[in-house]
């Protein structure tokens, strides 16, 4: 019985951890600016192996010098961690948006083009529509404009 169940969730956890990386390779993709997806992959799929290798490393660390039974505690404050990072993250998001908002209604009408081009590629970004056949794109200068 406990055989069993014990390979049915290492079979879950698998499938989930797949679907998840094939997920995010999706979203990568649709939110690249065209003729960037693959640099973006490249970055995406790096960064996710620096993550297994990291992980790795950590659980290889604490299990070495603090014993076994701790890792799921160590799992537990860096998920704490990473979760109020990306709170923060979000809320400064947010404030941005909300400051593209604004330059979205300036009377320049430069600035104003600029802003409701950036709001525009978000929006599709987050609704999963692809803005690259015939779309809108995002342009030298609306790139710039972010960045700044």
């Amino acid at each position: 019985g406990g055989e069993v169940s014990s390979c049915l969730v290492c079979v879950l956890w698998g499938l989930a951890a797949s679907l998840f990386n094939v997920s995010f390779n999706a979203a990568v993709i649709k939110c690249a600016p065209e003729g960037a997806s693959s640099v973006a992959m490249s970055m995406y799929s790096g960064l996710y192996n620096l993550g297994i290798g990291t992980g790795t490393w950590l659980g290889g660390m604490v299990t070495a010098n603090a014993g076994i039974g701790l890792i799921g505690y160590v799992g537990g404050v860096l998920a704490l961690a990473g979760l109020a990072y990306c709170c923060l993250r979000f809320v400064g998001l947010l404030r941005h948006a909300q400051g593209l908002g604004n330059l979205a209604r300036s009377p320049q009408p430069r600035q104003r083009l600029r802003a409701q081009t950036v709001l525009a590629a978000l929006r599709n970004c987050a609704r999963g529509t692809s803005p690259r056949p015939g779309g809108m794109r995002l342009g030298a200068g609306a790139r710039n404009n972010v960045a700044a």
